[in-house]
């Protein structure tokens, strides 16, 4: 009885069409001859690169994100890695985690792009804990149960390609703009990016205040509201924003994100952000049908038979 792996074909061709630039790789590439040796050094290698992520993963508000970053191989977890630490150094108390493993299973590996790509399928719980000052700590807990898709960037140096959280796969949930930007009253609000990890969408902002005026920005304000021809029923209010997007002082540039329940329908949205500059109030508008893309249906670059003694 065998196994077989399935590794997307986007999930590859992007690794080396979108790789971070802060994630470095060895100075020359590594043969297939020289990585293909033997199956036990890839299936442990990979396996400790899964435990190292999730590792990282719990202890990123300490380094800042340093680790995660350095185990990440793609440009869309490596800027999910940025977000997350702008949220962590943003909040106003303690962060720690710890991670239960329950398993963690080698499936094999095939050839992607002059190298190789694997995947291992995972459990784990992952539970971050903050304790913002004066109140009680309060739990946030991932399920990290599924497989985890990896490329190999060197001898023994498995980069994480996808990883599957609360049952999205996370390559899947984030995507990322490219001079997405509104302006107005010497205010500029760029849309980074977009997470749309279940229950919520979260909408990753940079907020470039030019003004001689504080600004100030209530999430309650904002909306996912219907365009023409919507089908969505009533417009969806902010929920909440870090801390700094709250009051932007005149001449600063800050970092936050903001947060939306996941709309019904996904087609014929604007993202409205109304700012409020002394007695005047600044509306920009973002039609999300121009950035939205759909879920990319994955396609198999290939089947590699796994016994499942493979350890």
């Amino acid at each position: 009885m065998t196994r077989r792996l399935l590794v997307p074909a986007g999930l590859l061709l992007v690794v080396l069409q979108s790789c971070s630039p802060a994630i470095e790789g060895p100075s020359e590439t590594v043969a297939l001859e020289q990585v293909n040796a033997g199956p036990g050094l890839d299936a442990t290698a990979a396996r400790q690169a899964v435990v190292a992520f999730l590792e990282a993963y719990a202890g990123a508000a300490q380094d800042g994100g340093a680790e995660l970053n350095r185990l990440v191989a793609t440009e869309k977890l490596a800027r999910w890695v940025k977000w997350l630490t702008v949220q962590h150094q943003s909040f106003p108390g303690k962060i720690t985690g710890e991670f239960e493993l329950s398993g963690l299973e080698f499936l094999g590996t095939i050839p992607a792009q002059g190298s190789l790509a694997a995947q291992v399928d995972l459990g784990a719980t992952l539970t971050l804990t903050f304790e913002p000052k004066g109140a009680d700590p309060f739990p946030q807990t991932r399920m990290l149960d599924g497989p985890v898709t990896l490329f190999l960037r060197g001898r023994a140096d498995w980069g994480i390609v996808d990883i599957t959280r609360d049952g999205r796969s996370m390559d899947e949930s984030i995507q990322l703009f490219s001079d997405v930007a509104q302006s107005g009253r010497r205010v500029t609000v760029q849309v980074d990016s977009l997470f749309t990890f279940p229950p919520f969408w979260s909408f990753n902002l940079v907020i470039e205040n030019g003004s001689r005026k504080v600004l100030r920005f209530d999430p309650r304000d904002a909306l996912i509201a219907p365009a023409e021809g919507s089908e969505l029923e009533r417009p969806l209010r902010g929920r909440a924003i870090t801390p700094p997007l709250a009051r932007v002082a005149a001449g600063a540039t800050v970092e936050g994100s903001i947060n939306f329940m996941t709309p019904e329908v996904t087609e014929g949205l604007n993202l409205s952000i109304p700012l409020h500059l002394g007695k005047f109030e600044l509306v920009l508008i973002f039609p999300l049908s121009a950035l939205l893309s759909p879920s990319p249906t994955p396609s198999p670059t290939g089947e590699v038979p796994v016994p499942e003694e493979t350890s």
